[in-house]
C-alpha cells in the first residue's frame, strides 16, 4: 500500500514538473519566437509573391555616385541594431531596435534608388565577380544568415524589391516574414493601397526577426515617414 502511495506521489510530482517545464517552454516561445522560426527563415527564398526583384541596370546612372547612397544606407541601418541572438538561443527574437521604418523620396530619384537596390542586394557584386565568385558570395551570405550570434554588417546583402500590387499581394504581405534585412520600394501606389500596406507592416512589424524598410517614391509623404 505504501509503495503504491509513493509511486502515485512520484508520478504526480513528475507530471507536475513536466507540466511546468512545458509551460515555461511555451511562454519562452511566445516571448522570444522559436527555433523553428529561425530555421524557417534560414531555408526561405526571396518572397516573389510580395516583391519584384530589382531589374538589372541597362546603363550607368548619371548621379549621384555611390557616395550619394550613404543617406539611404544610413536610413536602412538606423535603428536596425546588430541583429544578434544569444548563441544558446537561436530562436530568440534578434536585437533590432526599430523593426519597421518608412521614408519618402521624390519620384525623380527612382533611377538612383534602382541602382542602390542592385548595390544593396549584392546583384552588382554577383555580376562583377563571375560565376565562381558569385557562387562563393551566395554561400557566404547563406553562411552569415545561419550564424545567429553574428552581428550584422553594413556590407551584408539585403533583400530588395518593388512591392507588387493587387489584393493577392496584400494577402501575401500579411503572411510575409523577412528572411534577412529587407528594403521594399513602392512607387505610384494609390493612397488607399499605400495605407493598407503601412497598416499591415506596422501590425506585423513587431514580430519581424529582421529590419524592414519601406521607401515610398513620389506622391504625398506618408504620415510618420522620414523625408530623405
Amino acid at each position: 500500500m505504501l509503495r503504491r502511495v509513493r509511486a502515485g506521489l512520484g508520478r504526480g510530482v513528475f507530471s507536475g514538473g513536466m507540466g511546468l517545464v512545458c509551460g515555461w517552454v511555451r511562454v519562452q516561445e511566445n516571448r522570444h519566437m522559436s527555433f523553428s522560426d529561425w530555421f524557417t527563415g534560414l531555408t526561405a527564398r526571396f518572397d516573389a509573391d510580395v516583391m519584384r526583384e530589382p531589374a538589372a541596370r541597362a546603363g550607368p546612372v548619371a548621379a549621384p555616385t555611390p557616395a550619394g547612397w550613404v543617406p539611404l544606407l544610413d536610413w536602412c541601418h538606423s535603428g536596425a541594431g546588430d541583429g544578434r541572438c544569444p548563441w544558446w538561443r537561436p530562436g530568440a527574437l534578434p536585437r533590432v531596435g526599430q523593426r519597421f521604418e518608412v521614408a519618402w523620396l521624390d519620384a525623380s530619384c527612382a533611377p538612383v534608388v534602382a541602382a542602390f537596390c542592385l548595390h544593396l542586394d549584392g546583384s552588382e557584386a554577383l555580376a562583377a565577380g563571375g560565376r565562381l565568385a558569385g557562387l562563393l558570395l551566395r554561400l557566404r551570405t547563406k553562411r552569415d544568415d545561419a550564424l545567429w550570434w553574428r552581428a550584422r554588417q553594413r556590407t551584408d546583402p539585403w533583400d530588395c524589391g518593388h512591392l507588387r500590387e493587387g489584393t493577392a499581394a496584400l494577402q501575401a504581405l500579411a503572411r510575409f516574414r523577412p528572411r534577412r534585412a529587407t528594403l521594399m520600394v513602392v512607387e505610384g501606389l494609390p493612397d488607399d493601397r499605400l495605407q493598407a500596406v503601412l497598416r499591415i507592416l506596422r501590425e506585423h512589424g513587431a514580430a519581424y526577426r529582421h529590419p524592414v524598410r519601406l521607401l515610398v517614391l513620389g506622391g504625398e509623404p506618408p504620415a510618420g515617414g522620414r523625408r530623405l
